[in-house]
């Protein structure tokens, strides 16, 4: 994926779309209990939430619904 230009800690979703004083959402997506963030991941999210982005981790479905509908209502 680096070759295809992705950057290592950047979370899995992006909806940029304006919203509650926060810029856009990113959401990093992780497979239950099991799923941990990596040291990168960790600090890209303290550095997006620290410029006014909504950064979340979510680890199923429901949750991620949940965190949309809660950004966007």
């Amino acid at each position: 994926l680096k070759a295809e230009g992705v950057l290592a800690g950047v979370p899995d979703v992006l909806i940029s779309a304006a919203r509650k004083g926060y810029h856009a959402l990113y959401v990093e997506i992780k497979n239950g209990k099991i799923g941990k963030l990596s040291e990168r991941q960790k600090e890209m999210i303290k550095k997006l939430q620290s410029k006014d982005y909504k950064a979340v981790v979510c680890r199923s479905v429901e949750e991620f619904v949940k965190e949309v509908e809660e950004y966007f209502n």
